[in-house]
């Protein structure tokens, strides 16, 4: 009688894990004004019942842990702070590594000195709201809302130990090469010295399998002192502020590092960690190396071409030889200015030597990168098998190495998805480009999330779903109102946006837009004006004005044809 949807029930089964009485402690929680506090949504109330909420809270310290014995209930509190739980690492919290705990195998209860495999155990046996994780009872994980209860009373009762619980933890993670956890445990002590000098050793690693997420959460967990005293890790932190939009915040990092690095101003950054010793000559020129690659990507969001090429080049002169994945990023923007205007020749050498020196590393996220980055290239010649062969092969090699749920992926995905399209696929091509948006959601990439949303538009476009199309390029016009977007990715969704409306017959918004725009039939034909042009000759098409059409699309189609942009060619014939 609770009116609960079947997603609200599936919702409060993984909640209370199956366990029979959270779930009649939930159905006394959902039943009354009084007891759902004044909340009319059953979604609202089942999203928030955890161990701290008042019935389960009740009935687990009352029925459950006050009826352990007093070592039981001071092991079940030291080791909540742990998500999963084995023997040695529930011993390093509790006593530290100096300590062996004494065996107390064959009496009734484990004595408080008892190894941590004896009390999981016991806690198995006793049905203790303990979860093995491996046939070989090696790991476990406490229940869910029994965690929380657990989590709540220790900082009631013994905040003072938190730090201390966490810090053994992530020793403990560290020397058994956990390294991701026992980052995660320093965070949670305060410890945000070893902190950052366990992200200092992660982040290269991790930022090159493109895993930003991840490592975006510890850099912003750190400090600023932290930060700023450590200027490899500024150059990260620029990284993930710049692919994400946040240009200003990206530059600040930017000027940090450079403040790092300068005897002059370096000082200021030695007031957290103390002196340092001075910084090889080498080292601070591949961090201006990477800097200036930074700073190029930077403009390539602003559409500044001549900054592009100017800080690609300055980081190609300044990174070492050796620092490969760096030179391929700073190629790669390189190429993305040659692109921006069109000379297809230029760009198409800076993105194979990008792609050369990401096979060099055996890097294969950037190598991923700069193939999809080619397959820009190939689509405006034409080459749509080439870019199929491409995605096949990339596709395979990232789902041999786990990364085929990654944002990047996903990436690749929508390129194929709209080629597929371009080749009358479209069943496949929808099923690639909708997994594609999909994936690149999960990152925080936006110039990956707003390609992937045109390639989807694209396709859905293809297949008459005039209304599907709109709806992604809502998402993307909302995407560009939260962050800043790149100029050539705003005119590929107004571009796409007039395709829309031209479908739909809307000549008049049609030609409000081009108005806004400036353009006109006789523009000199220029690179980045093109699509607009594109839709200016539909337009005069659909008002019967062929000539001026006609005019307009044969200066387009010498413009197209001279610069080897095959797939405009043939559309401009069609047309």
């Amino acid at each position: 009688g609770l009116g609960l949807s079947a997603e609200d029930v599936a919702a409060l089964e993984a909640r209370t894990e199956g366990w029979i009485a959270g779930l009649q402690l939930a159905a006394l929680a959902l039943q009354g004004p009084i007891s759902m506090q004044g909340r009319k949504d059953p979604a609202t109330l089942i999203e928030s019942f955890t161990g701290s909420h008042r019935f389960v809270l009740d009935y687990l310290i009352e029925e459950v842990l006050e009826q352990q014995s007093e070592s039981i209930q001071t092991f079940l509190l030291q080791t909540a702070v742990l998500d999963r739980l084995t023997s040695s690492l529930c011993d390093a919290v509790r006593f530290g590594t100096a300590e062996t705990p004494s065996s107390s195998r064959g009496t009734a209860l484990p004595s408080p000195s008892a190894s941590g495999q004896e009390i999981l155990e016991h806690l198995e046996r006793s049905n203790l709201f303990v979860v093995p994780l491996d046939n070989e009872r090696g790991w476990y994980r406490y229940h869910h809302l029994f965690a929380d209860l657990l989590r709540r009373r220790l900082h009631q009762t013994q905040p003072g130990q938190i730090p201390g619980l966490h810090g053994r933890a992530s020793v403990w993670y560290e020397q058994n090469g956990f390294v991701n956890e026992a980052i995660e445990h320093a965070l949670r002590a305060k410890d945000f010295q070893r902190a950052a000098d366990l992200v200092g050793g992660r982040a290269e690693a991790l930022w090159g399998r493109g895993e930003l997420v991840r490592l975006m959460g510890w850099l912003d967990a750190l400090p600023l002192g932290q930060m700023y005293a450590r200027p490899q890790l500024c150059i990260f932190h620029a990284w993930g502020l710049a692919t994400s939009g946040q240009q200003s915040a990206a530059e600040q990092y930017l000027q940090a590092t450079e403040r790092a690095i300068d005897p002059a101003t370096a000082q200021e950054t030695e007031t957290v960690l103390g002196k340092r010793d001075q910084m090889p000559d080498s080292e601070v020129h591949k961090i201006q190396g990477r800097a200036a690659a930074i700073r190029a990507f930077l403009a390539s969001f602003r559409g500044d071409i001549p900054a592009i090429i100017q800080y690609a080049r300055q980081a190609l002169d300044c990174l070492p030889e050796h620092d490969l994945v760096w030179r391929s990023s700073a190629a790669i923007a390189l190429g993305d200015a040659y692109v921006m205007k069109g000379e297809l020749e230029p760009a198409s050498r800076a993105r194979l030597e990008a792609l050369d020196a990401s096979r060099a590393t055996g890097n294969w996220y950037m190598n991923l990168m700069a193939s999809l980055k080619l397959t820009w290239i190939l689509r405006h010649e034409g080459k749509l098998q080439e870019i199929i062969n491409i995605c096949q092969q990339r596709w395979q090699a990232a789902y041999d190495n786990g990364l085929s749920k990654t944002a990047v992926v996903g990436w690749l995905l929508a390129v194929w998805g709209e080629v597929l399209a371009e080749k009358n696929d479209l069943d496949a091509a929808k099923d690639r480009a909708e997994r594609g948006a999909e994936l690149t959601e999960r990152g925080s990439d936006v110039a990956m999330i707003g390609m992937s949303y045109v390639c989807l538009t694209r396709v859905l476009f293809s297949t008459g779903d005039l209304a599907g199309a709109q709806q992604v390029l809502e998402r993307l016009q909302r995407l560009s109102q939260k962050t800043h977007v790149p100029p050539w990715l705003t005119s590929l969704t107004e571009a796409r946006q007039a395709r829309i409306w031209l479908a739909q017959n809307k000549l008049d918004a049609v030609s409000q837009w081009l108005q806004e725009c400036s353009l006109a039939v006789d523009d000199d034909p220029v690179y980045q004006l093109e699509m607009g042009h594109m839709v200016l000759a539909r337009l005069l098409i659909a008002q019967g004005r062929q000539d001026e059409a006609l005019r307009l699309l044969q200066r387009l189609l010498e413009s197209a044809q001279a610069c080897g942009r095959t797939s405009r060619a043939i559309e401009i014939l069609n047309l």
